[in-house]
């Protein structure tokens, strides 16, 4: 019986490991100062193809030396490529704060940067025009 269940959970685990989209991934860091208050960026997705439209959700994260989420901090949020809806925000409950970037008209790579007291966190974001099948160039 045993023979049976292992290589079909193995099958079930490579099939739904495998549906998820390969376009459809995140960029993060995670920083952490001397006194213990961490900032986390997280982008997503971390490609976006600018003939299609739409927009990377950009979630800042803020945490205190206990891992708990600090409601009420102010963080900034920039790019190198587009236009951040909310470049200032401040915390909610859960330590967050949710903005987005809209793609400008040229592929390339986007250095998206969050900013919490002296902490700063970057992710990269690729911007291609899949009209044309131009990439973003390598970073």
């Amino acid at each position: 019986m045993f023979r049976i269940w292992i290589p079909a959970f193995i099958v079930i685990v490579c099939v739904v490991s495998s549906c998820a989209s390969p376009y459809m991934t995140s960029g993060q860091q995670t920083v952490t100062d001397q006194n213990g208050d961490t900032l986390r960026l997280t982008v997503m997705p971390d490609n976006l193809d600018i003939a299609a439209g739409g927009s990377v959700t950009v979630m800042i994260y803020t945490y205190n030396y206990d891992d708990e989420p600090i409601e009420g901090a102010a963080v900034t949020a920039s790019a190198t490529l587009g236009t951040v809806k909310d470049s200032q925000m401040t915390t909610d409950v859960n330590g967050v704060g949710v903005t987005s970037l809209t793609p400008g008209k040229e592929p390339g790579w986007c250095v998206v940067t969050a900013t919490f007291k002296t902490l700063i966190a970057e992710a990269a974001v690729s911007f291609y025009d899949g009209s044309t099948g131009t990439n973003a160039p390598k970073p």
